[in-house]
């Protein structure tokens, strides 16, 4: 659905306010100034706002879409500026640290002073490192506690497949594949779905995705009960005669998923780059699910040294460990999606 003048606005107020102060705009004063609430799940469902906090409306972030729709031409720029140098000094990182696989904002900063005629600014370096996780680029990435500043990142082996033109192209490519259904009238993106996904919001069953490793599922499933919730794990249901298709979309009809990215397969660009990723069918139903339920009922748990998806954003992830470090933050945004947790089982 095209954005209203409204929404335009606010993407600008949101984007004047990172850029100055590098911070949040709070949801509570956006909504005194434009008196309008409703607009604010159209942004942030169209990937237009990126939310924190409870149900992800307690502050905004911008996207890259922000700029794009913020009309301030200036912040539009240097945000397209910001990216496209990254991308080239991603590249040239990629290429010359054999041996490096974790990186900082100062190591980019170092390569771009050798690399560049003009070495960036502070502030483009910094914005263009916020922005570039939405560029399949990264294998993983770290942001401080504010989630304004990237501190830490993996290069993805896809990085390989931007040449000169597709760095210099990919913010308008970016731009235009986000777009072509936010612009369209709503009548037309209607008729591009075939069928219409029935959730239940407020279901006490949880849909746990998984890998091959059996103790993180089990630990997981039994969280889960703690909770008073019933965990839904595929295999453990009848077959009655079904396609696994069929079962999974019977079942598919839940509150919440809780996706578990292990490290269970290799898999890379090409053979010599191999990465350690959740196996296929998992990252398929992590994108189901996102389609069906919303980012904001879906929470990923990933292990340590598994690839993460990329071009997936504005779904919660934390990190899995065998001593339940998770346990608290999954049972909170579990309860923030409305399904009634007692905080005092954790």
């Amino acid at each position: 659905m095209p954005l209203t003048n409204v929404e335009r606005d606010i993407a600008k107020k949101v984007v004047t306010r990172f850029i100055r102060l590098k911070e949040s705009t709070p949801y509570k004063g956006l909504v005194r100034e434009f008196k309008d609430p409703s607009v604010f799940e159209h942004l942030t469902s169209s990937n237009i706002l990126r939310g924190l906090g409870v149900n992800r409306r307690e502050a905004f972030l911008p996207t890259a879409l922000t700029f794009h729709y913020s009309s301030d031409v200036d912040a539009l720029k240097l945000a397209k500026t910001s990216v496209t140098m990254i991308l080239r000094v991603l590249h040239s990182l990629f290429y010359s640290e054999d041996d490096k696989e974790q990186f900082v904002a100062a190591d980019v900063k170092e390569r771009a002073r050798q690399t560049d005629d003009l070495p960036p600014t502070a502030e483009e370096l910094s914005l263009g490192l916020y922005l570039v996780p939405e560029f399949n680029v990264l294998t993983s990435y770290g942001y401080n506690e504010q989630q304004t500043d990237l501190i830490s990142f993996r290069i993805n082996d896809n990085i390989v497949t931007f040449d000169r033109e597709k760095i210099e192209n990919a913010w308008d490519e970016h731009i235009r594949q986000r777009t072509q259904y936010i612009d369209k009238d709503p009548e037309t993106v209607l008729n591009a779905y075939e069928q219409v996904i029935r959730v239940i919001p407020n279901s006490r069953n949880i849909f746990v995705v998984h890998g091959h490793d059996e103790a993180a599922k089990q630990s997981v499933a039994r969280f889960l009960e703690k909770l008073g919730l019933n965990p839904i794990i595929l295999h453990e249901q009848p077959n009655k005669g079904r396609t696994i298709i069929e079962k999974f979309e019977e079942h598919s009809d839940v509150g919440f998923a809780v996706v578990l990215l292990t490290p269970d397969d290799m898999g890379g660009v090409s053979t010599d780059r191999l990465n350690r990723r959740a196996r296929q069918n998992v990252i398929l139903e992590l994108g189901y699910f996102i389609g069906k339920l919303g980012r904001a009922r879906v929470c990923a748990l990933f292990m340590e040294g598994v690839e993460m998806p990329s071009d997936i954003h504005g779904v919660l992830y934390l990190p899995y460990d065998a001593n339940g470090g998770w346990h608290l933050k999954l049972a909170k945004e579990i309860r923030e999606a409305g399904i009634e947790v007692d905080l005092n089982r954790v």
